[in-house]
């Protein structure tokens, strides 16, 4: 009789430690972002969130929900996936459930921008990071997509899902590196055009030290995240007592 049934991979603890440093710095992200839009930001951008609008503050929720969906609910997604030790199908909902939260959000997200940008006059996807951020939204959405009607309740064979793991997995690494710089590009355009920048308008020492600990909280969340994600399994041996048993009696 077959004890464990072959080689069952295991959580090594290394997974666990580097996959809860990696939601710790996903909330601290999230809570950075929501204090900065909420108390600090400045340059003629209305403090706090208002979906209405009716003071400038519309567009206080792209960076906010942006840096919530991919520096906490994408990477915590693929922790919990990977590493909690509970039945598949829970893990999968689990798994689910922070994706669809991530959808929401960045398309919340990429609607306060344009319908900021339309009512303020100002041109779409004027510099860099505009750019990258279309492309991590395209990216994620798509792969969103592909995972939905995969990996969903559809039906589809066993083996298209395993045809489509692999591209699904790389996929999604290339959705949240591409989100990440797109973060990171989008705080540093704040930092180098505002915040920092001594007698620009709006310029604050507290908002500049604020989008920096931001973007530091964001680049250890991601750099946390593919450690826990990368670092090989711990397997544990599978014994035959049936096998061990006859050679006992010979």
């Amino acid at each position: 009789r077959r004890v464990h049934g072959g080689f069952q991979p295991m959580p090594h603890p290394s997974h666990l430690v580097f996959g809860t440093i990696a939601i710790i710095f996903g909330i601290a992200s999230t809570a950075l972002v929501f204090h900065w839009v909420k108390h600090l930001i400045d340059d003629g951008q209305s403090k706090g969130l208002d979906w209405k609008d009716s003071a400038g503050q519309l567009w206080n929720y792209h960076p906010a929900f942006m840096v919530t969906s991919f520096a906490f609910l994408v990477p915590t997604a693929l922790v919990v996936y990977r590493l909690l030790p509970l039945p598949h199908l829970v893990k999968k909902g689990i798994h689910a459930l922070f994706h669809v939260t991530a959808v929401c959000l960045s398309i919340a997200a990429f609607y306060a921008v344009l319908e900021s940008h339309k009512k303020n006059k100002m041109d779409d996807f004027k510099y860099l990071h505009g750019w990258i951020g279309l492309t991590a939204l395209i990216l994620y959405w798509g792969n969103f997509l592909i995972g939905t009607f995969t990996f969903g309740p559809f039906g589809v064979p066993k083996e298209a899902r395993a045809a489509v793991m692999p591209g699904h997995v790389l996929l999604g690494a290339l959705a949240l590196i591409v989100g990440v710089f797109a973060i990171l590009s989008g705080l540093a355009e704040r930092v180098n055009f505002t915040a920092c920048s001594a007698g620009a308008p709006g310029s604050s020492e507290k908002e500049c030290r604020t989008v920096n600990g931001l973007a530091i909280c964001v680049v250890l969340g991601f750099i946390s995240t593919f450690l826990a994600l990368q670092y090989p399994a711990h397997k544990t041996l599978a014994v035959d007592t049936t096998s061990l048993h006859s050679k006992l009696l010979e």
